[in-house]
């Protein structure tokens, strides 16, 4: 009896599975005291929260079951106290013992030791021994029954954490990270693994709405106190990747009775997409403006000098003068189109099929007519065009369209004198057009983006350039209107390839995404052709500036 007892005490200290502590309970007590049979009623209201009381049996003939308990077994969970049953027993029980289960001064069950010998002896010495270890039974029980509970909490708030679209963290009073969710590994590219136990403004790069470094903790730290634990900071995370991310960091901060930050609770939103959108707004602004101004001035300037001075000037400096003015009206009118143009896509929700003409055209004469009215400066442009017709089916007028912003663009942002290559071959029964410049290139970060309505790499406030930012928005949309597509590789400081396909005529498009670009090479020339039948127009003679 004393190893089992032992063995028992082992049991009762060292688990916290109930049913294995129940289990084994059962089968070490029956062996201890002889009896052929032990059995524990638990009333689930007392542990688990549950309605039906259960019966866990360990009969040394039968073996072990576990059953909702008969109704002569839920009478035993009213008995008074420990107590040697010798009457009314069930099941040719001889003799019983039975021990209350007690926890914290309320009852959680009872345990029953039965005999069917009536030789054997259970009497009140083993009742005195048995009632101790039923007590420890129902710490153990009640200990189980709470660490199951905590740990379905845990893993419940464990998923909310997990899920959560905004991150969560906990931080203790000095800035260390102690829960870092799967949310804030998405925002900082920082894994959760070399996050927890580091300081969290040596772990993350940031800085203020007025771009000054700060510490991520105490930026929200320096605000909390005892009567206000609650501040909200917004920062800029700067990741490895050289990407970055506008946060707004909701800090709840844990006082203890001395006034001292004990944990800091911050749930972090990302508000880029938002910024972006107040950005757009504002850079819209800039960039419209600046873009209508640059036509108005010399209309205006001219029509007034025309007004005040015409009657004095020979007919050609009057011609001069109105060729200038019609120029820039054209320029006007061409961006107010694009902004209709842009405005229609946008309430169509992308779908720009009414915006084109569908028709069979050669696209080589298209190519070459695209990169003849750009003046002096289409003599930088190297053509790489197949003699034979290329047959496309397209809308002819979208197409210059399309290759007109490609050339043009290559032209504004590539170095003066530095040729810009434009190729047609076919492949895969598409004709492609490829426009390569040697210029600045295009950061990784907004490679995808140069395609969204209104962006412009360079800053509006700073900007060398002109450009509404609609151009590549605009054009891709055609040549998606067209079954066709448009895609960038760039290098920064290296140069751009932008490549257009179109289907030829008389098959089908696969698909109007494509299954590659071609890498950028800006720094491999292009083999120069002479001109052809059907070449570049012209070129316009340039205008002097406004007076």
């Amino acid at each position: 009896r004393s190893s089992r007892l032992l063995a028992l005490s082992q049991v009762l200290a060292g688990r916290l599975d109930a049913d294995e502590v129940l289990e084994a309970f059962l089968d070490l007590t029956r062996q201890a005291f002889g009896a052929d049979v032990a059995l524990a009623v638990l009333d689930p209201s007392a542990l688990s929260g549950g309605s039906a009381p259960t019966t866990v049996l360990d009969d040394r003939e039968a073996g072990r079951e576990r059953r909702t308990a008969l109704s002569c077994e839920t009478g035993l969970l009213h008995r008074a106290g420990a107590e040697v049953l010798t009457t009314s027993l069930e099941n040719n029980w001889r003799v019983a013992l039975l021990a209350p289960l007690e926890a914290d001064g309320s009852r959680v069950g009872v345990v029953v030791l039965a005999t069917r010998d009536r030789h054997r002896t259970l009497g009140e010495r083993e009742l005195t021994l048995l009632t101790p270890l039923a007590s420890a039974l129902a710490v153990a029980l009640r200990g189980a029954a709470h660490l199951a509970r905590l740990e379905e909490e845990t893993s419940k708030l464990k998923a909310v954490v997990d899920q959560s679209s905004d991150g969560i963290l906990v931080l203790d009073g000095a800035g260390t990270v102690q829960l870092w969710s799967p949310a804030v590994e998405a925002l900082t590219g920082r894994s959760g693994a070399a996050a927890l136990g580091g300081r969290l403004g040596a772990l993350l790069t940031t800085t203020a709405v007025d771009g000054s470094p700060c510490d991520a903790f105490l930026a929200g730290r320096v605000l909390l106190t005892p009567g206000s634990p609650q501040a909200v900071v917004e920062l800029t995370i700067l990741r490895d990747d050289g990407e970055q991310r506008v946060v707004r960091c909701a800090h709840a901060g844990v006082f203890d009775e001395l006034g001292t930050l004990q944990r800091d609770v911050v749930i972090v939103h990302d508000v880029t997409r938002e910024r972006q959108v107040e950005r757009l707004k504002a850079d819209f602004i800039a960039t419209v403006s600046h873009e209508l101004r640059t036509p108005v001035t010399p209309i205006k300037g001219y029509a007034d000098l025309l007004r005040r001075r015409g009657h004095l000037m020979d007919d050609a400096k009057r011609a001069e003068c109105l060729g200038v003015i019609s120029d820039r009206a054209e320029h006007l009118s061409r961006l107010v189109e694009d902004l209709l143009l842009a405005s229609r896509i946008s309430a169509t929700e992308g779908t720009t099929a009414a915006q084109v003409e569908m028709a069979t055209d050669d696209l080589a004469a298209l190519v070459r007519r695209g990169c003849g009215d750009f003046g002096e400066l289409g003599e930088r442009v190297v053509l790489d065009v197949p003699a034979v017709a290329v047959p496309v089916g397209c809308d002819p007028v979208r197409v210059i369209q399309v290759l007109t912003n490609l050339v043009g663009n290559a032209l504004k942002y590539s170095t003066a004198g530095t040729p810009v290559d434009v190729a047609l071959h076919v492949m895969d029964g598409r004709a492609v057009v490829t426009v390569t410049d040697r210029g600045r290139g295009i950061p990784a970060d907004q490679l995808e983006k140069v395609f969204e309505k209104f962006h412009r790499v360079e800053d509006p406030m700073l900007m060398t350039t002109g450009g509404t930012g609609l151009g590549l928005y605009i054009a891709q949309q055609l040549a998606s209107a067209m079954e066709g597509t448009l895609t960038c590789a760039s290098t920064l400081n290296v140069g751009s390839v932008f490549t257009f396909t179109l289907a030829l005529a008389g098959v089908a498009a696969p698909s109007p995404h494509p299954r590659g670009s071609p890498s950028p090479h800006p720094g491999r020339p292009s083999r120069p052709h002479p001109p052809r039948s059907g070449g570049p127009h012209p070129p316009r003679s340039p205008r002097p500036p406004p007076p």
